[in-house]
């Protein structure tokens, strides 16, 4: 948060305010304008069949038969045929009426990582981490070690079967490196996870900092503390 001094008002700008998003699981679009993106949100219908059709495709997406929209559920337009989307006169976009969601990946932008134009309503691009991107790497990690598990299991069985004359102490120790083995991959894939999570942060905070300066330059803004800004003289 930070406290703004302007005119003798003071403002307080939340940078962890959460941005639309949309519904779908896969789709990690976030609100924001910028040379390389250019997703817009759309609300739900709020009757009608359309309105059914719409929360039918994001349950069988979701695969969640239960699953409703609240009244700040958005589908992004990655996921409408263009000829179904029209801009007005002040370049905002709507859906024509009727309009279904469907898969559109050849429409898919690439994610944005500039800043936004000052000429824009100060929708700037925060990509956060998610919860659905941990679980999907701890999964990834842990059928990995799993599979890694099983195979060590398996070449210690056929050595021991190999080996029925081995005398009890080499046996022990065959045991013991089978051990050691599974322990190394288990940190391995703990380290292996840990440093994606330190890279999804470090690009987090660019972003932040990227919109504390955006807001320093559209207001002439200066910062005279830590968390103290004012406008200049």
């Amino acid at each position: 948060m930070l406290t703004v001094h302007y005119n003798g008002c003071v403002l307080l700008l939340i940078l962890n305010e959460k941005m639309p998003t949309c519904v779908l699981r896969y789709c990690k679009s976030r609100s924001g304008r910028c040379p390389d993106s250019n997703w817009s949100f759309f609300s739900f219908p709020t009757s009608g069949k359309t309105r059914k059709e719409w929360i039918r495709f994001v349950q069988n997406e979701r695969r969640e038969e239960s699953w409703q929209p609240s009244t700040a559920s958005k589908l992004c337009s990655k996921h409408f045929r263009k000829k179904d989307i029209k801009v007005g006169k002040t370049g905002r976009a709507c859906l024509k009426k009727g309009s279904m969601p469907c898969e559109n990946y050849d429409n898919k932008p690439k994610l944005a990582t500039s800043e936004s134009d000052d000429e824009s309503d100060s929708k700037l691009v925060i990509d956060e981490v998610q919860d659905d991107d941990d679980d999907e790497d701890e999964d990834e990690d842990d059928s990995k070690s799993e599979n890694d598990d099983q195979t060590d299991s398996k070449s210690l069985t056929d050595d021991t079967s190999n080996s029925k004359l081995d005398d009890p102490a080499e046996i022990s120790l065959k045991s013991e490196v089978t051990t050691l083995r599974k322990q190394r991959l288990r940190q391995q894939a703990k380290i292996s996870k840990l440093e994606q999570q330190n890279q999804l942060l470090k690009r987090k905070l660019a972003k932040l900092k990227n919109f504390v300066i955006h807001l320093v330059k559209k207001y002439d803004l200066q910062i005279t503390g830590q968390k103290i800004v004012t406008p200049r003289k």
